[in-house]
């Protein structure tokens, strides 16, 4: 919901995202052409609040992928 308040991004371009489109350090979100309601790439400022929120996100997510991974494999072997 931070996300939607804080850039005004339509809700088809937040789903369409991928992790490369997100760049913590200029905080901003890079909406790639064919997600955009126009055919033009945009560029989202973030504020430092929902940056660091994504940041997390993300880590989080990745962690999580991890622990699934390392799960399913430990099943397979066994």
């Amino acid at each position: 919901m931070l996300l939607f308040l804080d850039t005004g991004i339509r809700c088809n371009e937040a789903l369409g995202l991928r992790k490369k489109d997100f760049d913590y350090e200029q905080k901003i979100i890079k909406v790639p052409a064919p997600l955009a309601k126009n055919p033009h790439a945009r560029i989202l400022p973030l504020s430092q609040k929902t940056a660091k929120a994504l940041n997390t996100l993300l880590k989080e997510n990745s962690i999580f992928k991890k622990v699934i991974l390392s799960f399913y494999q430990t099943m397979v072997v066994k």
